[in-house]
């Protein structure tokens, strides 16, 4: 048997004596001391191993996923088939979907579905091929309110980096539907990228093949229905997004043919690297979330690696002093003891005379030098964060605190408080966020 010596680099680890023989070799300096042999074999054995891997894991690892925020049916509409984009961030070899029971209502509350629903799903990849996805060995599983529907594992192939769908079918018998409402006039659904939904008093199951026939097409498809997640075995990050209209991706529109299918300050600027889920809801503040209307929002960690949040500028701008921020986001941030947590600066808030042509004309409204404190504060990166994602100056000139300007009205923002596509995915263009930012 081959001798070894003692590894002080990796204590019950030795080294063989090629290993040693290799580092003795001509030149090589060789250390003779414990201490300097010591800190030579760490340096030498990270530089050929590497840092070890993460653990893999069930992880949410593809984009798209998103919170329900209706429930709502009546006799023309008790079932509903959907077809719904996402793209792998890792490789895919087998994989589960979740499926949710609830939804978060108008008033930013998490609220249990009204009634149990039946689902059917498959997987669509590449187009036109379909895997079924199975509920205990069953075509159909049952959903109770205010639960959650794992199907399961299935072996399916998707490389990373491809696009492909989910289709779900629901039946909620003679109760109300659970799905996605958007914002009509911009936030449709992603249908340039194949996101259909039909509704109806009975509609067709066409999971394992057929065609959906939107009941409102193109531009008018403002409803659609999604997974909470799509879980698969990596090593990567995976991201639960908890934020505001901001993230929702009010007034946001999608990329078109071909694009990253990604709205949302957050998730197009993290989208092209890992998966997540929008848990994101308009009007959100650090004050509810800090309570238990968020509570199942919150619970959608247990798919994840990092959380990230995003919320407190419409606090400020309603009035609440930076101490009462900060003391919510601290209870906030309290639920999240095993995970990576972020936390990104937000964008100031301005009017205009000239549509936000130009800085001149804008003017900042009341709440702004808290706002520029509380973002400052950020920068500290308080306890207990992970980190800070300094996103908003994609968007905002810090120094003035206004939205930057094309010169065109509507440049970056519609309405000097949400971006414009282009204000979106400034902090995308700018680079802010990296393959190497987020780690396990």
């Amino acid at each position: 048997m081959a001798q070894r010596s003692p590894n002080p680099a990796r204590p019950g680890v030795a080294f063989s004596r090629n290993e040693i023989r290799h580092f003795r070799a001509p030149g090589s300096n060789f250390p003779t001391s414990y201490e300097e042999r010591r800190r030579f074999f760490v340096g030498a054995k990270r530089a050929v191993l590497g840092r070890r891997s993460a653990p893999a894991y069930w992880g949410n690892v593809a984009t798209g996923g998103r919170i329900a925020n209706a429930n709502a049916g009546s006799a023309g509409a008790r079932q509903m088939m959907s077809r719904s984009p996402h793209v792998a961030r890792d490789n895919i070899g087998a994989l589960k979907i979740v499926l949710p029971g609830w939804f978060t209502n108008t008033s930013r509350v998490d609220t249990n579905a009204a009634n149990s629903v039946t689902y059917r799903a498959s997987i669509e990849y590449p187009s036109g091929t379909f895997t079924q996805l199975l509920f205990s060995g069953s075509a159909s599983g049952t959903c109770t309110a205010g639960s959650e529907l794992v199907s399961d594992i299935v072996s399916v192939q998707i490389p990373n980096g491809a696009r492909f769908w989910v289709r779900i079918w629901q039946n909620a018998g003679s109760g109300l539907l659970t799905y996605i409402e958007l914002d009509t006039s911009n936030g449709v659904c992603d249908y340039q990228n194949g996101e259909q939904l039909v509704y109806g008093a009975t509609v067709t199951d066409v999971t394992m093949g057929g065609t959906i026939t939107p009941t409102n097409p193109g531009t008018q498809a403002a409803l659609c229905q999604r997974p909470l997640a799509i879980l698969a075995w990596t090593r990567k990050p995976t991201l639960l997004i908890l934020g505001d209209s901001r993230e929702w991706g009010f007034k946001d529109t999608y990329d078109g043919v071909g694009g990253s299918g990604d709205i949302g300050v957050l998730a197009r600027a993290c989208g092209p690297y890992w998966g997540y889920c929008c848990a994101s809801i308009g009007g959100e503040t650090a004050q509810n979330m800090a309570g238990a209307n968020a509570a199942k929002r919150i619970a959608l960690q247990q798919y994840h690696s990092h959380v990230l949040t995003e919320m407190a500028v419409a606090d400020i701008y309603t009035g609440r002093t930076l101490a009462q921020v900060q003391g919510n986001l601290a209870t906030l941030w309290a639920n999240f003891p095993t995970k990576k947590l972020y936390h990104r600066t937000g964008e100031s808030e301005t009017t205009s005379t000239d549509n936000w042509a130009t800085t001149g004309n804008q003017t900042l409204i009341s709440g702004t030098a808290v706002w520029l404190t509380y973002h400052n504060w950020l920068l500290s990166n308080p306890s207990p964060l992970t980190g800070v994602l300094d996103l908003a100056p994609g968007a905002i000139d810090i120094a003035t605190q206004k939205w930057r300007v094309t010169g065109s009205a509507f440049g970056y923002t519609l309405d000097g408080v949400h971006g414009s596509q282009l204000g979106f995915k400034a902090a995308l263009l700018a680079g802010f966020v990296g393959p190497n930012t987020l780690k396990r």
